[in-house]
């Protein structure tokens, strides 16, 4: 039996797409549940909300963050996930990591850098600290990690799951 994991992927996309959701001015929201028995047990049960590409404020405006945290808060994720590329700017970073600070998660908010961020890392990674987002490593298993301790806490709330029986 295929691990499953489930999915909530929030896609920003930016021009034609955008009545494909009911948050004004966002894309779309996909849900996917993926089964594949290569997947690690801790990606079984998590549902994850994903942000990627902002580029704030240029590509992605105030109105469309503001719906957007409404959005993260609508589909309740255990974490959401940062991708990068985050601001064109970084006068803009303060106001993007504060609003998306207030969205949501049971267990927190965690980033990695994209290509555009690297000459502002270390700036980047405070103002996410000061607003709640943890950058992770660029280890492979940081991830896994962070899934395994979301897990954990998950098995102790939840009496279904804890049928399923200890990570091994």
């Amino acid at each position: 039996m295929g691990t499953k994991l489930t999915l909530f992927l929030l896609a920003l996309l930016l021009g034609s797409c955008a009545t494909l959701s009911h948050y004004q001015g966002i894309g779309r929201i996909r849900r996917y549940t993926l089964h594949d028995k290569r997947l690690p047990r801790e990606f079984d049960i998590t549902t994850r909300a994903l942000l990627k590409d902002t580029h704030y404020p240029s590509k992605f405006t105030r109105k469309r963050l503001k719906n957007t945290v409404r959005a993260i808060g609508d589909l309740s994720p255990h974490l959401l996930l940062l991708g990068g590329d985050y601001v064109t700017s970084l006068a803009h970073a303060e106001e993007l990591f504060a609003a998306l600070g207030n969205s949501p998660t049971h267990y927190g908010r965690y980033a990695v850098l994209g290509n555009h961020d690297r000459a502002i890392a270390d700036t980047l990674s405070s103002i996410m600290h000061r607003n709640g987002t943890t950058m992770l490593a660029e280890e492979s298993d940081t991830l896994l990690a962070l899934l395994r301790k979301v897990r954990l806490n998950i098995e102790q709330e939840d009496p279904e799951i804890q049928e399923k029986g200890p990570i091994s």
